[in-house]
């Protein structure tokens, strides 16, 4: 991730890459991550067709292509969000929390597919074994998208070769076409042939442009509605408010009240004739005076809480990964002349303790127990430390676990400090400064 900047350009060779166009000011009213974006364009106008990395890429492509020959079973799915792939690098925690909602819903009445093109997973395969500033986020978009792909839960799809409108009949095959215009056929081949109602998410202001100029052609709807562009503040919710204009951000009880007061939930109904899904459909059940209701502050902290937990757990773990790696160049360099005690001496996590799954609380008490001394800045942690943050960073049902309307702000921010502190003592460079001033930003919109 980068930190949001006001440049209206970059330049890059002799190109020099602008940011606002008439569509949008992304600087300035969508903050989105400008140099990702960037970086993105640069790659496709320099590379889409100098490189055979298509080709050449992850095997991810052909799962794909098996998992997609056959999408009868799904029939029913209306909406296709085409996701490009600045989004996958800038917005991956936004769409992991709307993949998860969707696993817990029912699918007749939310009936949404992300769709990948090839092309974007080609192009994260070659973004991630490059030495640029977005090869950590490809590589964590990469792994996530082959996990929600083979799972077989279908919400989550990617584009099989044969499924494109070329000549060619695959869309590898795309003599003279550019990787926008790859994005836009897939859009147009599940408009066209498989009658989707399909929106593109994206925040390329070059394949806005070319899609809300061909928007007739490539989609059902106008552009406006079609087409989904992420802010700087944009999560799932968000995203399925444009989508399902009916659509109203759920409390920790779901949507409607505590069922403790006897309301019930309202589901909502996309019309597959007209699209209409603006209005909630009532269950036969359901007492006429149901009403929704929006969730209150102290419930939207307690989702926001799990919504961090769970992306702060994931660090966390990736900082053990890598504290493995240095306690054991510490002992293939340690001396026989030194003493026992500069090494940790308890059992290093193996692959299998991976997926059985350490409790956080052992995770952070290994960290703290091998923390390397060169790296360690400031007071070493204390007991009392590691217990709160263990604590805060639990979720519901693990040891420890408190709901985020009980931690107050001051709570949150020193909590939060103490994970940055062991990214820095572990030199671990998936919590930078900008991802956690995007952590602080959402922290004290809950508060306001």
């Amino acid at each position: 991730m980068f930190n949001p900047i006001l440049q209206n350009s970059y330049s890059y060779g002799t190109t020099n890459y602008e940011l606002n166009t008439e569509f949008s000011n992304a600087t300035k009213d969508n903050n989105v991550d400008e140099q990702a974006i960037v970086l993105l364009r640069y790659a496709r106008d320099n590379w889409s067709t100098k490189f055979s990395y298509v080709n050449d890429s992850s095997a991810i492509i052909d799962t794909i292509d098996v998992e997609m020959q056959d999408i009868t079973q799904d029939d029913f799915v209306e909406i296709y969000i085409v996701i490009d792939t600045n989004v996958l690098i800038s917005y991956l925690s936004a769409l992991k929390d709307l993949v998860s909602i969707l696993h817990s819903s029912d699918r007749s009445r939310m009936p949404i597919v992300l769709l990948i093109p090839g092309i974007v997973v080609a192009e994260l395969d070659y973004q991630k074994n490059c030495k640029r500033e977005i090869a950590f986020e490809s590589r964590k978009a990469s792994e996530w998208l082959a996990k929600e792909i083979s799972n077989g839960q279908g919400i989550v799809k990617g584009q099989a070769y044969s499924q494109t409108l070329l000549p060619s009949g695959d869309w590898r095959q795309r003599v003279g076409l550019s990787n926008d215009e790859l994005i836009l056929d897939c859009s147009k081949y599940f408009t066209r042939i498989k009658q989707k109602d399909v929106r593109l998410c994206t925040s390329d202001n070059n394949l806005v442009i070319q899609a809300a100029a061909n928007a007739n052609d490539l989609f059902s709807r106008d552009a406006s509605a079609a087409i989904l562009r992420p802010t700087l503040t944009w999560d799932c919710h968000q995203m399925l408010q444009q989508v399902i204009p009916g659509y109203i951000q759920p409390s920790m009880h779901a949507l409607g009240r505590d069922p403790q007061k006897g309301t019930r939930r309202v589901l909502y109904h996309y019309d597959k004739m007209t699209g209409d899904n603006s209005v909630p459909r009532m269950d036969m059940d359901m007492d006429m005076d149901t009403i929704i209701e929006s969730p209150s502050p102290l419930q939207r902290r307690d989702y926001l809480h799990q919504c961090i937990v769970s992306e702060l757990q994931d660090h966390i773990r990736r900082i053990v990964e890598k504290a493995t790696r240095l306690q054991e160049q510490r002992r293939k360099n340690e001396s026989r002349y030194s003493r026992a005690n500069s090494l940790f001496t308890g059992s290093l996590p193996t692959e299998e303790d991976w997926i059985q799954g350490w409790a956080i609380r052992d995770c952070l008490r290994y960290l703290i127990k091998i923390l390397p001394p060169k790296l360690s800045r400031g007071e070493p942690f204390e007991e009392g430390d590691a217990s709160s943050l263990a604590d805060f960073l639990s979720l519901p049902g693990e040891k420890g676990a408190r709901p985020g309307r009980e931690w107050s702000k001051n709570d949150w921010g020193r909590e939060l400090m103490k994970v940055s502190r062991l990214a820095q003592d572990y030199e671990y460079e998936g919590l930078d400064s900008n991802t956690l001033h995007n952590y602080e930003y959402r922290i004290l919109t809950a508060f306001m």
